[in-house]
């Protein structure tokens, strides 16, 4: 199964900055604060990578936006898998056509 790290933009607060907060679907995540020269996409990146790290993840670095939620979805995967992003979520070959078949 391919985990997925959602990626949200926290606006600047009285007392914090612009934050990124990222978030593996199992709900293991960290906040990061968004530097003044950097957009919510090097931010979000920055902070997946530095998750990835912390879980000990590697692979390709895949991202789309997400739906109506806004946002971005990463996902790592490595040489041998083909992730499909569609409007209901990210499939691989397998899954996508196993979903066809039933």
């Amino acid at each position: 199964m391919i985990q997925s790290i959602l990626a949200d933009y926290w606006p600047a607060t009285n007392t914090k900055p612009r934050r990124v907060r990222v978030k593996t679907t199992g709900g293991t995540g960290l906040t990061v604060a968004i530097q003044p020269d950097e957009s919510f996409l090097e931010a979000a990146k920055r902070a997946t990578e530095k998750l990835c790290r912390k879980l000990k993840w590697t692979g390709t670095l895949q991202a789309a936006p997400r739906n109506a939620k806004g946002g971005l979805v990463f996902v790592f995967v490595d040489s041998r898998d083909q992730v499909y992003i569609t409007s209901y979520g990210m499939f691989t070959h397998e899954e996508l056509m196993a979903g066809y078949r039933s």
